[in-house]
């Protein structure tokens, strides 16, 4: 359907959004917080710019992804955006997503 939103990703740290256009052309529109208070969860919004960016690098067959992947608006107060949604709801459905962190690999010095 041109000129809507399909999904919507909203939490306090990321956004993500896939939409069509009146032209029936798919972009993902994206942001992260930019507030220092988040500076602990740098790393996870780098990874999520970074991956973005790898995940839609590939521009060969039918579909151009690479050409769908937009930066004329990018949300950069996710938690402000986060708030008001929870505040305002009448399209979006809260959900816990539930994640659990990768161990970390660590390197074994070899012991005499």
């Amino acid at each position: 359907m041109p000129g809507a939103i399909i999904h919507e990703l909203i939490n306090p740290l990321l956004y993500l959004r896939l939409e069509c256009h009146q032209d029936n052309e798919y972009s993902i529109h994206y942001g992260f917080e930019l507030s220092p208070i988040f500076s602990p969860y740098y790393k996870l919004t780098s990874s999520f710019v970074r991956t973005l960016y790898k995940l839609t690098m590939a521009n060969e067959g039918s579909t151009k992804i690479e050409e769908s992947l937009r930066t004329d608006w990018i949300i950069t107060n996710c938690s402000e955006l986060y708030e008001h949604v929870e505040e305002h709801n009448r399209n979006h459905r809260f959900e816990l997503i539930k994640h659990k962190p990768k161990p970390t690999k660590r390197k074994l010095s070899k012991v005499a």
